[in-house]
């Protein structure tokens, strides 16, 4: 993605000794990576919508945590890029007389691509703590709904009240405290 908005400063080339190709690796490259990440995203909706399995999960986690660091790294390459080569695109606007303000526009461009990408960090990172935090959550949940029937089925049909009062005196006084409305 960042790569086609540096061709777009890219009017002239940067250097006379990068040739097109470079650019072409460059979108080449970052289709592949969108395109690996797209069943990805398929297989997390699928997970959230209709599986949600801890294990599954966690495998989702995994490969969005891969799949943002890659991205993470792509936005700062891009900041870098943008950056790095200021002097160079400036001169050659300048040389092409394109009766432009060629320092305003690439001060323009150069905030555009930096505030696109550093939105992108944040919102990569925060999507990879809340995918992980889901998977957690629901790996708890799993944990506590089978320790509880583990529990139940231990103890050989004895009814939740008595396991309570066989286990544990604080609940057995919970459960005494609260008014029976039968």
């Amino acid at each position: 993605m960042q790569v086609a908005t540096l061709q777009h400063i890219k009017g002239a080339k940067i250097d006379k000794g990068i040739d097109e190709n470079y650019n072409n690796i460059g979108t080449v490259v970052d289709l592949i990576i969108s395109a690996l990440f797209l069943p990805v995203i398929i297989f997390g909706l699928f997970v959230t919508c209709f599986e949600k399995k801890s294990y599954l999960l966690r495998i989702y986690s995994i490969l969005y945590n891969a799949f943002a660091v890659i991205e993470i790294l792509d936005s700062l390459v891009a900041i870098f890029l943008i950056i790095a080569y200021r002097s160079p695109v400036v001169n050659e606007c300048y040389a092409s007389n394109l009766n432009i303000n060629c320092d305003r526009e690439y001060n323009r461009l150069e905030a555009q691509v930096i505030l696109i990408n550093v939105l992108i960090i944040f919102f990569m990172t925060h999507f990879a703590l809340v995918i992980a935090a889901y998977a957690a959550r629901r790996k708890n949940k799993e944990g506590k709904a089978s320790s509880t029937n583990n529990a139940l089925e231990s103890n050989d049909a004895t009814p939740p009240h008595k396991i309570l009062e066989n286990n544990d005196s604080s609940a057995h006084d919970v459960l005494r405290s609260v008014p029976a409305k039968c």
